[in-house]
């Protein structure tokens, strides 16, 4: 999908990687962050744990992509780690970082292209893009058994 890609938050060997840049743990917030310092442009976010992440709904969530964060709602839950975050959104996120807040409240000041689950399931998408798997139980579950 992306021809520049940036692994946030930890090494990786053969990829371009950089640290988080939150004091703390902050979620998703400090790699958004840290992503945008690193890119010209916005970014596509992916999280590592999203396994199941379709190709075509990144693709789609890209096609969006303009001067406003683009994130699939579920259930009217923003899914803020695959979603696109435009370069605009860099001070506005720094600034929420450095207080101390969280994704879903920085995005809250900010206008959203929300693309709600009537949109993204005619992607063929059915929300597994970004179900999240935390533990080697939840990874064994998605196998198949056999």
């Amino acid at each position: 999908v992306c021809t520049d890609v940036l692994v946030v938050g930890t090494e990786a060997p053969g990829w371009r990687c950089a640290p988080d840049e939150g004091r703390s743990h902050r979620g998703p917030l400090a790699g958004i962050v840290t992503g945008l310092r690193a890119a010209d442009d916005g970014i596509l976010v992916c999280a590592v744990d999203h396994p199941l992440v379709r190709v075509e709904t990144l693709r789609r969530i890209e096609a969006l992509a303009g001067d406003a964060p683009v994130l699939p709602m579920d259930d009217g839950v923003p899914q803020v780690t695959v979603a696109w975050y435009p370069q605009t959104a860099l001070d506005h996120f720094s600034a929420h970082l450095e207080d101390g807040s969280f994704v879903r409240r920085a995005l809250d000041d900010l206008a959203v292209r929300e693309v709600p689950g009537e949109e993204w399931r005619s992607w063929g998408e059915d929300g597994a893009s970004w179900q999240s798997v935390d533990t080697p139980d939840d990874y064994a579950a998605l196998l198949p058994i056999g």
